[in-house]
């Protein structure tokens, strides 16, 4: 999959210097931390679509809103599954635990109780249990998904898929309470970019085979794009519902997310060439978990003061202009942050997992 990437924001010459050595040190992809920055500035370019107008639920109807979230969050898990195949291969079971839960779930918890401390919500174990799971949802179903892949290594060490498959079949029977309705959602390309390891050769010799027969099978499927595929809309379980509708909404998600993502993927192959604007994309890449947690807390409060709809109607310039600046402004300021909270040990382990 990712032989489809080949090999003047802010400062450039200072973000090329930084972004350079820190793939040196960290001994990091710039492909894959390249891909990672534009899948981040589509959640922010998404919520900013989404918070920017205070006109009801109409942003589910926005082409551009439908365009992004038919494949985003798939494609950030996709790239989440294909890096976990080396955490895998070198940590223990407890280990991957221990590590995941400081990476993700102590960053959750972190922001949460500083946010409750700012608005006066009140801190205890219920709202805990909560801000861990909910708030930012992602992260705690990339946990989820990353200790079942764990456990299926430990019960099946040459074949973690076959368990890992048999317990994500058997959830979609049960119900979709504590965010079990996104970890559903998002656990096939969990999977998918996992295995995409035991298929460089055959993906590597098919790449724009794959490319153009995903792109159009993408396109094709955003012309019957109904509300009721959003994963926020419409249920992951087949308990209570009827059956056979429930199977054709779950199918077509899956398959929209999976040829949006690879779609994504393929076509962004054609910047990697574009030595400045990769080492800007990876330089944010660097920065996915701060940008996702203090984008989501600040576009969800600073929502209540902003509408551009009272004096932007037009719907390229909103969609194509006003949002496209927001999100970039919003990106720049969590960078801003997250570069100050590295500067302390304690900081940075409980607001960046340690990053």
């Amino acid at each position: 999959m990712w032989y489809f990437l080949g090999t003047k924001a802010l400062t450039q010459s200072k973000i090329m210097t930084k972004t350079n050595d820190m793939l040196k040190q960290n001994n990091r992809n710039l492909a894959i931390d390249s891909l990672k920055g534009f899948a981040i500035f589509l959640v922010c370019w998404g919520h900013s679509i989404q918070f920017l107008k205070k006109d009801a639920n109409s942003f589910f109807d926005n082409p551009l809103f439908i365009l992004i979230y038919s494949f985003h969050m798939p494609l950030f898990m996709m790239i989440s599954g294909y890096l976990f195949f080396y955490s895998l291969r070198k940590d223990s079971l407890i280990g991957i635990t221990r590590r995941r839960l400081f990476q993700l779930i102590v960053p959750s918890v972190s922001w949460f109780i500083l946010e409750s401390l700012l608005i006066n919500r009140d801190i205890n174990i219920p709202n805990i249990k909560y801000g861990a799971v909910f708030p930012f949802w992602f992260l705690s179903s990339l946990f989820m998904t990353c200790i079942t892949m764990a456990i299926s290594k430990f019960i099946l060490k040459d074949s973690p898929w076959v368990f890992f498959i048999l317990i994500f079949l058997t959830s979609l029977f049960f119900g979709d309470s504590w965010n079990m309705d996104r970890t559903k959602f998002l656990a096939p390309y969990f999977l998918l970019g996992f295995c995409a390891h035991y298929f460089m050769g055959l993906i590597e010799r098919n790449r724009h085979w794959i490319g153009c027969i995903s792109s159009m099978a993408w396109v094709i499927m955003l012309l019957f794009w109904d509300k009721e595929f959003y994963i926020y809309i419409t249920k992951m379980t087949f308990h209570g519902v009827e059956f056979w509708h429930q199977l054709y909404v779950v199918v077509y998600r899956y398959a929209i997310g999976f040829f949006g993502s690879v779609s994504a993927i393929y076509l962004y192959s054609y910047t990697v060439s574009l030595r400045r604007f990769s080492l800007v994309a990876a330089y944010i890449g660097g920065y996915t978990l701060p940008i996702y947690i203090i984008s989501t807390l600040t576009l969800w409060r600073i929502a209540g003061f902003i509408d551009v709809g009272h004096y932007l109607n037009n719907k390229i310039i909103y969609n194509l202009l006003a949002t496209t600046l927001f999100a970039s402004l919003i990106i720049i300021f969590c960078i801003s942050i997250a570069a100050v909270l590295k500067k302390t040990s304690l900081t940075r382990f409980l607001f960046l997992g340690g990053r």
